[in-house]
């Protein structure tokens, strides 16, 4: 079986799909502070959490 499936991040959030199921997670209204920079040099496994739940995972191979 293939399982296609994106994530998107950026300052407005996340986005993350998996075959036919689409959720999106959106900030609230507030002020925030600065987003820190990140950078990747070699491939890294990322979890998208709320509390003790994970929402989302996955692997980045080429960044």
């Amino acid at each position: 079986a293939i399982q296609k499936a994106f994530i998107e991040v950026n300052e407005e959030g996340a986005e993350a799909a998996a075959a036919n199921v689409v959720r999106g997670i959106r900030p609230r209204p507030s002020v925030r502070p600065p987003t820190p920079k990140f950078e990747a040099d070699r491939p890294f496994l990322f979890y998208l959490k709320t509390n003790d739940q994970t929402l989302f995972n996955g692997i980045c191979m080429q960044p």
